[in-house]
This record gives structure tokens, sequence and C-alpha cells, in this order.
């Protein structure tokens, strides 16, 4: 388990089921608290209900109607200190038509990824998070 993993939130949006579910376990293995969304409304619905998340690990591309550049601008409005990790199995070259590039310094997980390489670029744009504290229950 990964030292700074706990209390550290990810939100995972990816519209195929089974990536979506070898993410979540493989995040959850290494000591994050993980939920998901299978597309980038369904996550945004999640924002606003006032759940907090850490990251927002996201696909680029997904279909839906929004996009995952789309959707991490949206979400930074709604929780500013969230840190966002990118995902695509497309080129380069297509990120430059849903604007990927206009996140200065944005952080990319090229697919098909290796799981080391997951929990790696989790942890490394996590690792300025100070994990939230969970409130403690009256008795």
């Amino acid at each position: 388990m990964e030292g700074n993993a706990k209390g550290i939130t990810v939100l995972v949006v990816e519209d195929q089921p089974e990536v979506r579910r070898h993410v979540e376990k493989l995040l959850t293995r290494a000591g994050y608290e993980v939920a998901s969304a299978e597309d980038a409304s369904a996550a945004l619905a999640r924002l606003e209900a006032g759940e907090v998340f850490d990251v927002l690990f996201t696909d680029v591309i997904m279909p839906g109607g929004m996009n995952g550049v789309q959707l991490a601008d949206a979400a930074s409005r709604i929780l500013p200190k969230m840190k966002v990790l990118f995902t695509s199995g497309f080129p380069a070259s297509a990120f430059a038509e849903v604007g990927v590039h206009a996140w200065e310094g944005f952080d990319l997980l090229q697919k098909p990824y290796k799981a080391i390489d997951l929990i790696s670029a989790v942890k490394g744009i996590s690792t300025t998070i100070r994990p939230r504290r969970k409130a403690k229950s009256s008795p």
C-alpha cells in the first residue's frame, strides 16, 4: 500500500465499464478511496451533489456530449484544489481538438498503461494533497 494514499479520494471517470472497474480495483488496493462515474455528466452530478475528491482521473475523449477537458474545467470551478489526471488511448494530435493543451502543465497517462504507471501517476499528482480527516462521530 502506498504510504501517502490513505485519505486521498479519487474520482475515476471512464466510459468503458471493464476499464473503470479495473482502475477502481487497482487504486483501492493501493490505498486510495475511490468512486467512479461512467461519463462526464455522472461525474459532474456527484460533484454538484457535494461529494469531495482530491483527484479527478478522467478519460479525455468520451461519448455523451462532454469530454474530459470540459469536465475538468467544470469540476475545477466546483473544487478548485482538486488535481486532474487525464488519460487517453488516442494520439496526442487528437488532444488539440478537445482543448487539453489549454491545461497548462497537464498530466496525461497514455493508454494502455501498466498498473504501476497508474499508481505512480496518481501518487505523483497527489503528493501535495493533505488528506482530509474524517469527521468524528458523536457518542
